[in-house]
């Protein structure tokens, strides 16, 4: 216990110096070889995205800081601002002017930087609505272990994001655990309305359906109206009815001597009078008669 308190006095000191250093210039200046990441703070790119930002990096200096809390194993865990530092890394390797990053030091309390790091990402419009939905459930989860739990309208207001849209983001909860795996690589491919589209369906369409319908997404690069439209597809599928059989007529010349239909065990036949009914009904014993037989004998 003793070692742990001397080791919390230590960061809080650290913390008050680089915090004086801040307040004297603005930012911190940091290596970028004592940055680490933590798991579901990066907003992930497009390849356009990410080719803008290393452009705008190379030829310009950082005009907004990224966010960092101190690592207790030493070095800095980022809190917003991956994306930055991984093009800095780059253009440090290929370049050698970027050894160091502009910083500013936030909040230490665990709750309140995994916040800012979710409305940091938030403030971004092109943030999909995958990656929105992480954060939301993150922000619920902590709520309920607090014992505050949020509702949707009190995630409406912290948040900015409307209503009806928080619900439709937690659809993506309905969706099965490999479909949201595949969406970790590419978020952008399925929006608010597609998620609940694919959950409102899974239930008739089955799992199975609904991954596909995601894979194509992430890996055929086709629209989320086409991948609900291949999961809606499969459902027709699913849930068609068979062919109900159709009766067929056996004609006298241009009359309809009968009508036979039918149907797993049973044969219905409708004659037009009761003499031919009596004729064909003897007939027809004959031929089950044999038929029977046949079967006995190991024939039919």
């Amino acid at each position: 216990l003793d070692r742990a308190e001397k080791a919390e006095a230590a960061i809080k000191e650290l913390e008050a110096k680089f915090r004086q250093e801040q307040n004297q210039k603005g930012f911190l200046e940091l290596d970028l070889e004592l940055l680490y990441k933590v798991s579901g703070r990066q907003r992930v790119l497009t390849q356009e995205e990410r080719a803008q930002l290393k452009a705008n990096l190379r030829q310009h200096k950082l005009a907004t800081p990224i966010t960092v809390e101190i690592r207790p194993e030493g070095g800095y865990n980022i809190v917003s601002g991956n994306n930055r530092v991984d093009l800095y890394r780059e253009l440090h390797t290929e370049f050698g002017d970027k050894p160091k990053i502009k910083a500013c030091l936030v909040d230490s309390e665990p709750a309140v930087v995994e916040d800012l790091s979710f409305f940091a990402n938030l403030l971004h419009s092109s943030l999909p609505a995958y990656e929105k939905y992480v954060g939301l459930k993150k922000m619920h989860a902590r709520s309920v272990d607090s014992g505050k739990q949020l509702t949707h309208d009190e995630l409406a207001d912290l948040t900015g994001i409307a209503r009806s849209t928080v619900t439709d983001l937690f659809k993506f909860d309905a969706l099965p655990a490999e479909a949201l795996e595949m969406l970790k690589s590419k978020p952008s491919v399925l929006g608010s309305k597609g998620a609940a589209a694919l959950a409102a369906i899974k239930g008739k369409a089955g799992v199975k359906r609904i991954v596909e319908a995601v894979r194509k997404l992430v890996n055929e690069d086709i629209k989320e109206i086409d991948a609900v439209k291949f999961a809606t597809e499969g459902l027709a599928e699913n849930t068609s009815k068979p062919n109900r059989p159709e009766p067929f007529a056996i004609r006298s010349g241009r009359s309809i001597f009968c009508t036979v239909l039918g149907v797993k065990k049973t044969l219905r036949v409708d004659f037009t009078n009761e003499d031919d009914r009596v004729e064909a009904e003897s007939a027809l014993k004959d031929i089950l008669d044999k038929q029977a037989k046949r079967r006995n004998e190991g024939k039919g």
